[in-house]
């Protein structure tokens, strides 16, 4: 075999390989999870109508590395991008307070966030920097 035919065969199989990668690797669920859905959250809501708003469970759905700044024991939270947001419920499942903070900035270059979004690199336990603002009600 010529050595231009192995390097059209190595293109081949290198292409359909990422190809396949991308297809097959499980994604980020889409979500809501920003200051626009927060404003949407009211006390006495339940917690399928938080989720519905969020459109996710509660968990983390960030792409970035994140450090958690609020001391929320007994919150639910979802982390998203944007920042983090916490929502505590009563006895009945019905919302009683609700708190927002935005991501702080993690240091890391373009490249290290591209190579952690491509599952290739782990994100660092902690970030960088100070916390950033809060929302509460």
């Amino acid at each position: 075999m010529t050595r231009r035919r192995k390097l059209f065969w190595f293109a081949i199989t290198a292409g359909f390989v990422v190809a396949v990668y991308f297809v097959f690797r499980p994604g980020i669920p889409k979500h809501n999870i920003n200051p626009a859905s927060f404003q949407k959250i009211k006390e006495g809501m339940t917690l399928a109508e938080v989720e519905a708003i969020f459109g996710v469970p509660a968990g983390v759905y960030t792409t970035r590395p994140y450090k958690r700044d609020v001391h929320a024991e007994d919150a639910l939270e979802w982390v998203g991008d944007e920042g983090a947001l916490f929502v505590w419920f009563d006895q009945e499942t019905k919302t009683v307070h609700r708190c927002f903070s935005f991501m702080p900035e993690t240091g890391l270059t373009w490249f290290e966030r591209f190579q952690i979004w491509l599952g290739l690199r782990e994100k660092p336990p902690e970030v960088v920097g100070q916390p950033g603002g809060e929302w509460s009600n």
